[in-house]
């Protein structure tokens, strides 16, 4: 009888420990679904990575670009300054010119009061010829001088003709520079003007991600206005001199105040070419700038493509531990619906060998032959306990299917440690 309520002790344990499997399993499962989202967090984690490192891949083209664009400005600086230096040669040949031109005019007016000074001996020779009446003046001597005239008057003209042709050629000489100046400056400028336009509208995409880079960059085009509108000013006023040379007579009033001007605009162009080195050292330190950047840049994305490895190598292990775990779990359920379904056949059995012992205890307290019903009551107890040596089987069984829910929690474990 002991034996017999031992057995159903034991029944009520494996029961407790279904349920315990049952928790277990729940558990599992809910370890497996913490799993699966922390995979999801991994995936976005490795998402956003990706994200950046195309941001940053874009970052770097537009600093490309950058870069490009501030060689070009660098090369419109240079052309400007190569301007610069022909528009000085061209005030020096200009200034050499009217210098040449005011010696032609003082030569001319030596000439003029040098034929003066001869027309007015011819007139006091001819008046002291007519007045004499002696008849001891030389008709030779006349004549000589008379040769003489005529010969200073052809060198005289002949000089003329000379300094008209030498004007000529200076004025046309000129108005070739003036042509130049007006074809080279607009067209250069014009160029810059587009340049900077273009310089304006990438300078403002590229302020949403460097806001101090941007700033330094929206004050050098500033400058670069004000020196675009300085410029257009000494244009126009350039214009308006030429056209005052064209227009106004040749004085030497008029040089003097020419030569003040021409001084006042070298000035300009003086503090200008101090304006534009200060502003091309400004844009040498802005792209030494994004150069430093650049180079930051690049360690990020190398950095951004070791942890997109170790990302790759991360979700690589998570699939196959979860692969895995998988497979155990459809094991241990096949092998709890066996062990479920072998429960109910020995709570059936155990039920009937109650029924049966019952009716064994009914049949002894009823029945007066004992000795005929001891074989009975052997062969009983020997079919009992081959029951409970197979009940014992099935608890090693189910011992190593505790074995195996321990190894899967330390497969847990190890999976929360990573």
């Amino acid at each position: 009888m002991k034996d017999r309520n031992y057995s159903l002790e034991e029944i009520k344990e494996l029961e407790q420990e279904c349920f315990e499997l049952k928790d277990d399993n729940k558990r599992i499962s809910n370890e497996l679904n913490k799993c699966s989202k922390e995979r999801d967090t991994y995936k976005m984690k490795h998402d956003e990575s990706e994200d950046r490192v195309k941001r940053l891949e874009a970052i770097c083209t537009e600093y490309e670009g950058f870069k490009n664009e501030n060689n070009n400005y660098l090369k419109i600086n240079n052309e400007n300054n190569d301007l610069k230096t022909r528009l000085e040669c061209l005030s020096t040949e200009n200034e050499k010119l009217k210098k040449e031109h005011a010696a032609m005019c003082k030569e001319n007016d030596k000439l003029e009061a040098h034929l003066k000074l001869k027309n007015n001996k011819q007139t006091n020779h001819s008046v002291v010829y007519n007045d004499n009446s002696d008849p001891k003046v030389k008709p030779k001597e006349l004549r000589k001088l008379v040769s003489s005239l005529k010969s200073d008057k052809e060198k005289l003209t002949y000089k003329l003709a000379e300094t008209e042709e030498n004007l000529e050629r200076t004025r046309a000489e000129n108005k070739i520079l003036k042509d130049k100046i007006s074809s080279k400056i607009p067209d250069n400028y014009s160029a810059i003007r587009n340049e900077n336009d273009k310089l304006k509208a990438q300078l403002e995409n590229l302020t949403i991600t460097l806001h101090a880079e941007s700033a330094k960059l929206k004050k050098v085009t500033a400058d670069y206005e004000v020196m675009c509108g300085e410029h257009d000013q000494l244009k126009i006023h350039l214009k308006n001199e030429k056209n005052k040379i064209s227009t106004s007579s040749k004085s030497p009033d008029n040089y003097s105040t020419i030569r003040n001007e021409n001084v006042k605009l070298k000035a300009q162009l003086e503090n200008l070419t101090t304006t534009l080195r200060t502003e091309s050292a400004k844009l040498k330190k802005v792209t030494t700038d994004c150069e430093v950047t650049c180079n930051k840049h690049d360690k990020l994305k190398f950095h951004l493509e070791n942890e997109k490895l170790k990302n790759d190598k991360l979700t690589t292990n998570l699939s196959n531990d979860n692969s895995n775990l998988k497979g155990q779990i459809r094991e241990y359920k096949k092998s709890f619906s066996i062990l479920s379904s072998e429960k109910e056949v020995l709570t059936n059995q155990l039920a009937e060998s109650v029924a049966e012992n019952n009716k064994l205890k009914n049949k002894i307290s009823t029945s007066s032959k004992i000795p005929d019903n001891y074989s009975a009551m052997r062969n009983e107890n020997d079919r009992l306990k081959t029951q409970l040596k197979q009940f014992e089987v099935k608890l090693k069984e189910k011992s190593k299917y505790d074995r195996l829910a321990t190894d899967i929690k330390v497969n847990n474990g190890e999976i929360g440690d990573k």
